[in-house]
């Protein structure tokens, strides 16, 4: 059992938030008479280079409604998004508490102008540290944005504890040597984080 570590590390999207996205390519489905599964094909082969700012928020809108057959105003890209994006409070509380102990931090994989909603919700109060891909140009589960992440934090890996919903990018703390946990629900979070930091 670690006794070394000195911060925990949460993703975003998926973990303090939610977001209906079957309901947004539903939505996108019946504007375009696409498939849904053509139209995240469409959203994502653009992602990567969308989240690391190397695309800006209208050359994205405007790439996947051409793809899709909508103009760029009908694809709600952030209306949406900011329309039904929630806050789960219980992981929120949850980081309230961690916080009395221990620094906390947040990784997350998200375009320009959906971080700016996310840092109005968010607020600034409990999270020490906040890493976005658009703002270090690399995205996980890419090995080095952990390792960014533990230099600006001045951390060693062993000192860290990461957590995300997305397997790959558990996989890519680990390789680096982060202690990390796959979210499936915040009693099974608990039960981990409590092998951990107990």
């Amino acid at each position: 059992m670690p006794d070394t570590i000195k911060a925990v590390i949460f993703d975003i999207g998926g973990v303090i938030t939610k977001f209906p996205d079957r309901e947004y390519l539903l939505y996108l489905a019946n504007l375009s008479g696409k498939e849904p599964a053509e139209i995240a094909r469409a959203i994502d082969s653009n992602i990567p280079a969308f989240e690391k700012g190397k695309m800006r928020t209208r050359e994205f809108e405007n790439t996947v409604s051409k793809r899709i057959g909508i103009s760029p105003h009908e694809l709600q890209w952030y209306q949406y998004y900011a329309k039904f994006v929630t806050i789960d409070a219980d992981i929120m509380d949850l980081v309230r508490d961690l916080r009395k102990e221990y620094i906390t931090a947040y990784i997350t994989n998200i375009d320009a102008s959906k971080y700016d909603l996310f840092k109005k919700m968010l607020g600034k109060e409990l999270f020490d540290y906040r890493f976005a891909s658009c703002d270090l140009h690399l995205r996980k589960p890419d090995p080095r944005i952990y390792r960014t992440v533990l230099k600006r934090m001045k951390m060693s890996p062993e000192e860290t504890v990461f957590i995300d919903n997305q397997k790959e990018n558990v996989i890519g703390a680990r390789k680096v040597g982060m202690y990390s946990i796959l979210y499936k629900s915040r009693r099974l979070l608990d039960i981990e984080l409590s092998r951990l930091l107990d």
